[in-house]
């Protein structure tokens, strides 16, 4: 019982010297493991975007987004519901229909980790083009919702990094 009160105060004691900044990256490399670049670029380039996100960052993405922005899904699963997570499995497993419940959903901008198989089949898809890539995620915007216009402001133009 003690080791496990020790065990305890130095893990409090860790959490609280740690910056706040750290709480968001690998701990390994101190890299952020949050599409932060990509959240920017989705708040310049294309506020109010009806948005597809990889599940681990749903809380982040509303921390930075929100009220503009909404998330398909963030980590509180029991409010979803059965059928928004089966959505969610369809789409990022590549399960048969998973473009259909894009369309279906009205999904025009998608979020996701930039090495997952759902990154690569929407770069070979042909209604959907890479807007962006950061360290972490891929940005993806439907070629038939969203005008070209949108990446001509300077918001955009800065965010995207040109």
């Amino acid at each position: 019982m003690t080791v496990v009160l020790v065990l305890g105060a130095l893990a409090m004691i860790v959490l609280v010297r740690l910056p706040l900044s750290s709480l968001n990256s690998d701990p390994l490399s101190g890299k952020s493991t949050y599409p932060e670049r990509g959240a920017g670029v989705i708040s310049a380039c294309y506020p109010g975007a009806r948005m597809y996100n990889f599940y681990g960052w749903g809380g982040y993405l509303i921390w930075r987004l929100y009220p503009e922005q909404r998330v398909f899904i963030d980590g509180r699963a029991d409010l979803h519901g059965a059928q928004m997570l089966t959505d969610y499995v369809t789409v990022a497993r590549l399960r048969p229909g998973w473009d259909a419940v894009l369309e279906g959903r009205g999904v025009d901008l998608v979020i996701f980790e930039k090495d997952a198989p759902l990154s690569v089949a929407l770069r070979f898809h042909p209604e959907w083009q890479e807007a962006f890539e950061g360290p972490v995620e891929a940005v993806f915007v439907r070629r038939s919702s969203v005008s070209p216009a949108a990446r001509e402001s300077e918001a955009c133009r800065s965010a995207l990094g040109q």
